[in-house]
Parts: C-alpha cells; structure tokens; sequence
C-alpha cells in the first residue's frame, strides 16, 4: 500500500509518473512493472541489493551501469 500520491513531473522533455518512496527511489506505473527503482531510470533496487550481497562495490556498479546515469 502506498502512503504518498502519484507525483507528475517532466524529466528529458517526457512525462515522468511516479509514487516517491524515498529521495531517491521510487515506484513508477509502468516502468519495470511498478517494483522500486533509482528516480530516472529503469534500474531496479533489488538488483543493486543483490550485486551488493554479491560483493560488488558501489564504484563497480556506477561503472557497469554507467549507462543508467545512476550517481553514488
């Protein structure tokens, strides 16, 4: 269940919907099926999570995912 309202924005000249979880996650309608992602991108958290269980570090994640423009 959501506590917050969909927030509308416009990012890149595009519409952007999205519930806010946090600063900077959020839940997107439409955007990997609604599961929890960084705010502009079609990354999801869990998949950071699990390359963080896995040992990676965060610099090898911003690199292998540079595409992403997710930020540290």
């Amino acid at each position: 269940m959501r506590h917050t309202d969909l927030v509308y924005e416009i990012h890149g000249n595009m519409p952007y919907e999205y519930y806010p979880i946090g600063q900077y996650i959020v839940a997107a309608p439409g955007v990997c099926g609604g599961r929890p992602t960084f705010k502009y991108t079609r990354l999801e958290v869990a998949v950071v999570l699990d390359l963080l269980a896995a040992g990676w570090t965060t610099k090898h994640i911003l690199r292998e995912y540079a595409q992403s423009k997710l930020t540290p």
